[in-house]
């Protein structure tokens, strides 16, 4: 997973984009959004972040991107705070901040959100802010790909799961195993 980790930081970066993309706003609707945002809005201030980071509607910032991305994790948004985490984590428009990517990508794993539950295998997987425990990796990206319903990105997930479990000795899986269906236990789906 260590490889799969490297290997796919531009695919990470990209389903960040991709996931924040996937918003849809027109000149119509961008002053709404902005009012939205403003009056705290949480989901408001998600598409106004997106805006700032891809330069629709408003000039393209990543600082502003940020803010606003912060503003909305601060109100649980799971979603940003997955985005967030790994933006910290790789230093993506952003300057690279381990605590805050751990504290991200926990916020948002914590309410079973896939990604941050990704992000949180990935750290373990290679020791990023964490100290590296490849039965920690394993029982994250096994989380990850049970609580994900997109197909992609279920798939990548479920396939770097594997390779993890193919890496470990047989009490190793268990205990991952055993692990992940503790956490899944705590942490029941909406």
């Amino acid at each position: 997973m260590a490889l799969y980790f490297r290997c796919v930081k531009p695919l990470l970066v990209a389903m960040c984009l991709v996931a924040t993309s996937s918003v849809v706003v027109t000149a119509q609707n961008a002053e709404e959004v902005r009012t939205r945002a403003e009056s705290g809005e949480a989901e408001a201030q998600y598409y106004l972040g997106v805006m700032y980071k891809t330069g629709d509607w408003v000039q393209k910032n990543d600082t502003e991107a940020a803010r606003w991305y912060r503003l909305a994790t601060d109100q649980g948004h799971a979603d940003v705070q997955a985005t967030l985490g790994n933006m910290y984590a790789m230093g993506v428009a952003i300057p690279e901040n381990l605590d805050a990517a751990l504290r991200y990508s926990r916020l948002a794993a914590n309410q079973g959100n896939a990604r941050g539950l990704s992000n949180l295998a990935g750290m373990y997987e290679i020791g990023l802010g964490v100290p590296q425990n490849d039965v920690m990796a394993y029982m994250y990206m096994n989380l990850a790909a049970s609580r994900e319903s997109r197909p992609a990105p279920r798939r990548i997930w479920g396939q770097a799961r594997d390779e993890a479990a193919a890496r470990l000795t047989p009490d190793q899986r268990a205990e991952g195993q055993r692990l992940a269906l503790e956490w899944d236990a705590a942490h029941p789906r909406d």
